[in-house]
């Protein structure tokens, strides 16, 4: 495998694992939200969701780490998601009930993995096109 060719195959790996780690993101806020479950029953699922999620964020940053992946998008990925652990951290030890500020990292989070992921598919689409 040529290193632009194993190039590609890292990023479509890391973009699986950055798409992994957003779906269970918006799994640990939407039990937090929905109102379907509540009190300490939507903190533990959270929480849960969350060690999933952050066990493909470790992979991911793992992979860019080896591979020398880094670009602004992708830290922008790294640093979303650190802000959005944080912040629903707090929330759950904190038992707060205005989600505002998790809210506001929730939503950079969902932009940042979008920019990341968006910037992924285009380098892998201008490969395909050389």
């Amino acid at each position: 495998m040529g290193l632009e060719s194993k190039n590609i195959y890292n990023m479509q790996l890391l973009k699986e694992l950055m798409e992994e780690t957003r779906s269970f993101v918006k799994a640990s806020y939407n039990v937090l939200v929905d109102g379907v479950y509540e009190g300490d029953v939507s903190f533990q699922l959270s929480l849960g969701f969350l060690q999933i999620a952050n066990q493909s964020y470790l992979t991911a940053k793992n992979l860019c780490f080896e591979q020398g992946l880094e670009t602004f998008e992708i830290q922008l990925f790294f640093e979303s998601f650190n802000n959005y652990r944080f912040e629903l951290k707090e929330y759950v030890v904190k038992r707060d009930d205005n989600p505002s500020w998790l809210s506001s990292r929730y939503d950079q989070f969902i932009e940042g993995s979008s920019r990341a992921i968006t910037f992924i598919s285009d380098y892998a689409q201008d490969y395909k096109s050389k």
